[in-house]
């Protein structure tokens, strides 16, 4: 059993997936939108002859920096110069990577933004499907990898706006470009084959925080697991406010919890829910935050996921944060920049973000879709709130309607949240533009 993890960067040894690629462009959307059943992936499988296979030649293959946008940037354009390729297609991306496997481990594929639709294989075996082109997500490919040289084939394909009235976003003449590739970070994480996969902290009051663990046990014996928590304040920093791990931004130790116990059974999935006490904390504010860390321990792992402590409701006039009204001066903020694309680089997300804190902003609506994680966590730590949104840009009745059938805009729906529900600085959830 899976559930949908966190992916937030955490202390545990991981394999980095960013480097030169070998790749070869595609362009079959009719396959690329075929639900997975053998014949499909055996024909997405045969697409290019052997390339998910480890006796392939790829010096036949061209180089390509991932994550990086597939299209060309500075491409020559007739009639007006330089620009942006807009290549609304697929690639294949092939590398062979030296892994040191523990029989001991669980290894979770992670990545953060694929566009639009991706297939992985490694060492030719299936790992999944994922339709989307702004949300994370993951596989667990324990049982694929082997130890030594490894096989990944990742195939990416960006179906043309316009095309199909069952895609997300659907309508063509968008005031956004939809980048083909992997346009954000991924990675292989290696956590225990009993782990907790993610924490999520939602607070009810000022005075009580909702804490849910959910832990997986890998294994095939039934497992107790014991959990204990430590409570930690903040200190943000220009050095750590970009930090990928919550672990960098540890102040003081405000509490230690009591020590928790949870029973779980071989091969399957548990949740633990208990209430935090946070009446002794100090609120989250605009511009003016208060972070804490929730750091978790079992005897596997260590854990640490960044939260604040804020409540939002409304009037009839006003939005209350903490319960008063808040003015909301801000702007909105596209993804994208003249050398990279949708692929920013952490420091360029940073600075991005800084410059919002410089114009006395409180307030961002990130575009029409989910940007990258780190954008909502800096946002959190600047004490600027965000709009997200969904990308059903100008859907309208029959978009809708074969979004009854497929139900992408749901899975999207789901994802946006998952993977920002800790996040203070999220005011608002849009379904739409």
């Amino acid at each position: 059993k899976e559930v949908f993890p966190s992916f937030e960067a955490q202390p545990n040894p991981v394999i980095s997936l960013h480097g030169t690629w070998k790749k070869i462009r595609i362009n079959d959307p009719k396959l690329s939108m075929r639900i997975r059943d053998e014949i499909a992936v055996n024909k997405i499988r045969h697409e290019v002859k052997g390339l998910t296979m480890p006796g392939f030649d790829d010096s036949i293959l061209t180089d390509h920096v991932l994550p990086g946008v597939e299209n060309k940037i500075g491409h020559k354009i007739a009639a007006h110069g330089e620009g942006m390729e807009t290549y609304e297609a697929g690639a294949w991306y092939r590398r062979v990577i030296s892994i040191n496997k523990n029989k001991n481990s669980v290894y979770l594929f992670k990545a953060l933004a694929m566009s639009m639709i991706a297939d992985l294989f490694i060492n030719d075996v299936y790992i999944g499907t994922h339709e989307g082109s702004f949300n994370p997500f993951s596989f667990d490919v324990t049982k694929a990898l082997i130890d030594g040289d490894n096989v990944f084939a990742l195939r990416v394909h960006n179906i043309p706006w316009g095309s199909r009235i069952d895609t997300i976003p659907a309508q063509s003449g968008s005031d956004y470009f939809n980048y083909t590739g992997v346009i954000h970070d991924f990675w292989i994480e290696e956590v225990p084959q009993v782990s907790v996969r993610r924490i999520d902290l939602i607070p009810k009051t000022l005075k009580e925080t909702e804490v849910t663990v959910i832990v997986v046990n890998k294994s095939n014996s039934d497992a107790v697991l014991t959990l204990d928590f430590e409570l930690y304040s903040t200190l943000i920093t220009p050095q750590n406010l970009g930090a990928d791990c919550a672990k960098d931004l540890c102040d003081q130790k405000v509490d230690s919890l009591s020590q928790k116990t949870l029973a779980i059974k071989a091969n399957a999935v548990q949740s633990l829910r208990f209430n935090l006490d946070t009446s002794n904390l100090k609120p989250w504010a605009l511009l003016n935050p208060s972070l804490y860390v929730l750091k978790t321990l079992t005897p596997f792992e260590s854990l640490y996921h960044e939260f604040g402590v804020r409540t939002l409701s409304v009037t009839r006039q006003s939005i209350l944060l903490n319960g008063k009204p808040v003015f909301l001066n801000g702007m909105a903020r596209h993804e994208e920049n003249l050398d990279k694309g949708r692929s920013l680089s952490h420091e360029e997300i940073v600075q991005e973000c800084l410059e919002l804190k410089k114009m006395n902003l409180n307030f961002t609506r990130t575009a029409h879709y989910p940007n990258h994680p780190l954008t909502y966590r800096i946002l959190d730590r600047l004490g600027i709130a965000a709009m997200m949104e969904v990308p059903l840009w100008q859907h309208e009745n029959e978009q809708f309607k074969a979004q009854l059938k497929r139900r992408i805009d749901l899975q999207m729906w789901r994802e946006m949240i998952f993977v920002n529900r800790n996040r203070p600085s999220v005011f608002l959830w849009s379904t739409q533009n």
